[in-house]
């Protein structure tokens, strides 16, 4: 991230430079177009700053609803345990996601197809000698 902020912010200022050079010629068809994106674009900017500093973070000093990552910690280590042990890796689960990918046709499949024979063969012959 650090490597990204001062680009980031170059390009917050360059759309503010953008939206003050146009803002004055917005009866024309094109300034206006160009007023518009730039504004969104340092509205977009500015949203995106927020949202992501409010994860780590006080932005502005504003504490409203903010340092999220931080403030919980545990209780989001504790959910992605129980969303692994409950739901993810029960054996139900794993079941269907072996069945469905047929691991053992894939097995057959490597081992007739080229590079399969050759590997196969080098094991063969590493484990011969």
């Amino acid at each position: 991230m650090m490597k990204t902020k001062p680009v980031a912010t170059t390009l917050l200022v360059v759309m503010a430079i953008i939206f003050l050079i146009s803002y004055p010629q917005r009866q024309d068809m094109f300034w206006a177009f160009i007023m518009h994106v730039s504004g969104a674009a340092m509205i977009g900017g500015l949203a995106d700053w927020y949202a992501v500093t409010a994860l780590f973070t006080k932005p502005l000093g504003i504490p409203f609803k903010t340092a999220i990552l931080p403030r919980s910690k545990e209780r989001l280590i504790q959910m992605g345990r129980t969303m692994l042990s409950e739901e993810l890796l029960r054996v139900p689960q794993m079941y269907y996601a072996i069945k469905k990918e047929r691991v053992m046709v894939r097995i057959i499949e490597y081992g007739m197809s080229d590079v399969g024979q050759d590997q196969m063969r080098d094991i063969l012959y590493g484990v011969g000698n």
